[in-house]
């Protein structure tokens, strides 16, 4: 990867040159009285020499930086291998000159002497006119020859470009189009600006919701910019660049640090759209006059989803393989008692402490069973006869299974299944999360509504995983089910890990790759793709689920981790390998007693498949800093043209 903050500035060139032609053409022009021997004229007559001096020497080691700086602006985004190889050339550009500037600098300075040995206050350097002036033209008419005599290095400079080319050539680099790794060629003063319907600009190129669809997955570590640049500029994006038409966007988020509570208050507002706001969380249950309420087993769907969804809960730590035998039984087990509660419960919703009762006492369940008639199957199903086969299933399964399993093989089941759900007895999610619901997932959906949960992770640990990932399993149920439906949706969530789930009829993989069918789009972060594994989830499923995440954002994730290490290894693989030149230098013996004593250079170069974007590209990213913005690679499957560019996100405060 070029690194242009490392490659030496070219200032220091121009700048010499530039200044002190200038001084000396200053000197020479300034206005002079015509007394002989005048002190002021003999100063300006020396500092012209001086000058002189200092403008020769500014093609020495000034104009090999200034060389390097060049070429690496031109190859930015090359490779190390043609990185390695400008700064080669930078160092043999000055070393050619160097010469030319000695030679120069001889001839300057006998000159200077022979001309300042005519004034009467320099008499004591009189007797150096003669030999100054043998000493000037020798030198003269060697620094014409020195093309010739110093022919070699410079040689050898034109040999290292042509090198040079051909790198660029094996790699398929072409200067003249935006390389891989290269920024924009502008950049917005503004993070984010919308542009159109569905489109902004952010990070300095053209972003659209169709785009968006494919899923964005974003990594990076502690203090790289993922929320305060990345997410914030996308999400802003998304939410006003989606409500300009007839129907605004509707999203659920997923906040487990809290910071967006306040801010997506303010963009609402600003939108007009503050009654599409939902704010539901344990604050709600303080703050509020009204309860807001989300009973996760108040819902239209048919008793084995939400089972399936309850049962999702015990993967967020990892389960055996003898563990997933108890989880499937618990599963049924849910479904089968949905069931009753809803047949029994004269039109009241079943929820969590129920079904956590009916699991652990079996006198519950049994007063269930009783109250469980046909008079209630209107609530179980509005077609009476699947209602009839779904409450003759529910008892079957509890009076011919689960009543003759072994009772260890239940406490088993009890053991694997009931920490997850028995969080909800707890104050104050036994109030907001039990009863009738005062807003449905589905009906939000289709109104545009904002959900957000309101629950800090820093002190609802245990809590914010199994509450979130009820609510995206369930988002995400009626994501799917609404096919090619005209609103626009999005599931926004930062520190993702904490409600991933890969698992039967939880699977996130499936989702993201079925959800664009929907118009709909996820956004979710990380800091690292070892999250994902914490509490021994399937290793499959998770290599499963990032090739969904179309577009990866890059951000600093830093070698001295093992995590880190792991996830600049893994992106860098994600951009491929390609054949590249290395160009290598060797100096070599000259022949004793012979013009050419003292040797010389020789260079060769080599090919070999690299990687494209090496992993300690991303250890040496740029964090986000006050005044400074975050330095990404962004990895862009959907894009031919932008598969491994740079961008920059400036800090976007909503």
């Amino acid at each position: 990867m070029q690194d242009i903050a490392r490659v030496p500035p070219a200032g220091g060139f121009l700048q010499g040159a530039l200044g002190s032609a200038t001084l000396i053409v200053a000197a020479l022009f300034l206005p002079k009285t015509m007394t002989y021997a005048e002190p002021m004229r003999l100063a300006l007559t020396a500092s012209v020499f001086v000058f002189a001096v200092a403008f020769v020497w500014s093609f020495g080691a000034p104009l090999g930086n200034f060389v390097t700086q060049r070429l690496a602006r031109r190859y930015e985004g090359a490779g190390d291998e043609i990185t390695a190889t400008i700064r080669v050339i930078g160092v043999n550009v000055a070393r050619a000159s160097r010469p030319f500037c000695v030679v120069g600098t001889i001839a300057i300075v006998a000159t200077g002497l022979h001309v300042l040995s005519f004034w009467p206050q320099l008499g004591v350097i009189e007797p150096l006119k003669g030999p100054t002036w043998w000493i000037a033209n020798i030198a003269t008419l060697t620094f014409v020859a020195m093309p010739v005599i110093a022919s070699k290095p410079i040689v050898h400079v034109f040999d290292l470009m042509h090198q040079l080319r051909q790198q660029a050539a094996i790699a398929g680099f072409d200067p003249s189009r935006p390389p891989v790794l290269a920024r924009p060629p502008a950049r917005d003063s503004m993070p984010v600006t919308i542009t159109g319907d569905g489109c902004f600009r952010a990070a300095g190129i053209e972003w659209t919701f169709g785009e968006l669809t494919k899923n964005v997955g974003i990594f990076g570590q502690t203090g790289a910019g993922k929320t305060r640049a990345v997410l914030n500029a996308l999400f802003d994006g998304i939410l006003r660049s989606t409500s300009r038409g007839a129907e605004p966007c509707a999203a659920l988020v997923l906040d487990p640090k809290g910071e967006f509570r306040e801010p997506l208050q303010r963009i609402m507002r600003s939108l007009g759209r503050s009654d599409d706001l939902i704010e539901f969380g344990p604050r709600t249950a303080v703050d509020r006059t009204s309860l807001v309420v989300w009973n996760p087993v108040d819902s239209a769907d048919r008793p084995i989803d939400i089972a399936g969804r309850l049962a999702g809960l015990s993967f967020l730590q990892g389960k055996s393989q003898q563990d997933l035998v108890f989880v499937r039984q618990g599963t049924q087990f849910i479904e089968a008692a949905i069931t009753l509660l809803r047949a029994s419960g004269g039109g009241s919703p079943p929820d969590v402490p129920a079904i956590v009762d009916m699991m652990m006492d079996d006198a519950r369940l049994d007063a269930v069973l009783a109250r469980a008639t046909d008079e209630g199957l209107q609530f179980v199903d509005p077609d009476q006869s699947a209602a009839r086969q779904l409450l003759s299933r529910a008892r079957r399964f509890v009076n011919d299974e689960w009543k003759h399993l072994p009772p260890n093989t239940r406490g088993s089941v009890r053991f694997v299944m009931s920490p997850s759900l028995r969080f909800f007895n707890e104050p104050p999610f036994h109030r907001i999360c039990s009863g009738h619901s005062t807003f449905r997932i589905g009906e939000c959906l289709d109104r545009g509504n904002v959900i957000y949960l309101d629950m800090d992770f820093a002190k609802y640990k245990e809590l914010f995983p199994i509450v979130g990932t009820l609510m995206k399993l369930e988002f995400f149920s009626e994501v799917l089910r609404r096919v090619r439906k005209n609103r626009p949706s999005v599931f926004f969530c930062d520190e993702y890990q904490t409600v991933f789930t890969e698992a039967e009829r939880v699977s996130d993989s499936d989702f993201f790759e079925r959800s664009r069918g929907s118009n709909h789009a996820n956004i979710v972060a990380t800091q690292n793709l070892a999250a994902y594994f914490k509490g021994g989830r399937d290793e499959m499923g998770v290599k499963n689920f990032v090739p969904h995440l179309v577009t990866k954002i890059f951000l600093k994730n830093s070698n001295g981790t093992k995590e880190g290490s792991e996830t600049n290894e893994w992106a860098s693989s994600l951009f491929g390998e390609e054949i590249r030149g290395t160009v290598s230098t060797s100096a070599q013996a000259g022949r004793p007693g012979s013009r050419s004593e003292r040797g010389g250079t020789a260079s060769g170069m080599s090919q070999d498949r690299v990687r494209r974007v090496p992993p300690e590209a991303f250890s040496r990213l740029r964090q986000l800093n006050p005044g400074v913005p975050a330095e990404s690679i962004v990895h862009m499957g959907g894009r031919d043209d932008g598969d491994g560019r740079r961008l920059d996100w400036y800090a976007h405060i909503l």
